[in-house]
């Protein structure tokens, strides 16, 4: 009895600024090794003495155990919690942290998905006559433009690309500095040239108009998309219009060199995808280091063998 006694006045009595956290062990689902325990609102009801006395044994008990379960007086309850019970919000266990991929991971496949189910599509092209029809495309602009000649599209081609350094001298701001810029769009068109042109050599597939075998990829329609990306990596996200007119430009030399006879529909499509996958590379493996720091030149001459000479040593990044 000296024991039950001051358990029950604990519990009849409860602290009122106890009464909030023990609401949310009512609301909540307090899990023990190999068994559960729930409480829910409506199975709270009006106690009578004889269950304040097992809840205070109970209370006892779980204050012995090495994990605890507080409770808490109908009374303490209803002061702590509103009276509609349907009002509360839905509450249960937090979830396990999601662990994301790694960045290099994650964004190296969103930068090579597209580009390369283009290469893929103009390569299959090459083989099957029903992926793309080349042929058909062939007679269709021999039929309805056997004359047509432009020479607009050697000069499209770097159209978003000077786009970019317009922007600049007019002061809007893209992702990288006047510096950066240049060294990815040179890093680009340098992956983009060593990809394009072995698969030209490998591939020798003969030109629709001279049969020249080094039709596929287009290195037009791959300068120009290059271009394009370039543009949509600088100011596609602030200016999602110069994104849509960048690659509306890089579309139309590709139409333009099919229309021209210089290439197959199969060589575009293949050329528009080594353009985004180039620039999609170099952007990613960018580490925009170029202009930070300032890199001062080490000449330091040298004499050996009867021989004088100066050596000088430039560290880049």
């Amino acid at each position: 009895m000296k024991i039950l006694f001051p358990a029950l006045v604990a519990a009849c009595f409860f602290r009122p600024a106890c009464a909030q956290q023990d609401a949310q062990h009512y609301l909540t689902q307090v899990a023990h090794p190999g068994t559960s325990r729930s409480f829910y609102p409506s199975q709270i009801v009006r106690s009578s003495r004889t269950d304040v006395e097992r809840q205070a044994v109970e209370f006892r008990e779980q204050q012995a155990s090495p994990f605890r379960i507080s409770f808490a007086t109908p009374r303490s309850l209803a002061e702590a919690m509103p009276v509609n019970f349907r009002t509360l919000p839905a509450m249960s266990l937090p979830e396990e942290p999601r662990i994301a991929p790694p960045f290099f991971k994650r964004n190296l496949t969103r930068a090579v998905a597209v580009p390369s189910l283009f290469i893929a599509m103009g390569a299959l092209g090459t083989k099957d006559a029903v992926v793309l029809e080349r042929y058909k495309i062939k007679e269709e602009r021999d039929e309805h433009m056997p004359d047509f000649h432009t020479s607009i599209d050697n000069f499209l081609q770097y159209g978003p690309a000077a786009a970019v350094y317009v922007l600049d001298l007019l002061k809007v701001k893209g992702e990288h500095d006047v510096l950066n810029q240049t060294v990815l769009l040179v890093k680009s068109e340098l992956l983009m040239a060593a990809i394009v042109f072995p698969i030209k050599t490998i591939t020798k597939v003969p030109r629709p108009d001279s049969g020249a075998l080094n039709s596929f990829p287009s290195g037009h329609t791959a300068t120009a998309f290059v271009a394009a990306t370039f543009l949509h990596k600088e100011y596609g996200k602030r200016h999602p219009l110069y994104s849509v007119l960048a690659y509306t430009a890089a579309t139309g030399v590709g139409a333009l060199r099919v229309m021209n006879n210089r290439h197959w529909i199969t060589d575009v499509v293949a050329g528009a995808g080594v353009g985004i996958l180039s620039t999609n590379l170099v952007y990613l493996t960018h580490k925009n280091k170029w202009g930070k720091k300032k890199n001062a030149p080490v000449i330091m001459p040298t004499y050996g063998n009867k021989t004088m000479a100066v050596s000088m040593t430039w560290a880049l990044n």
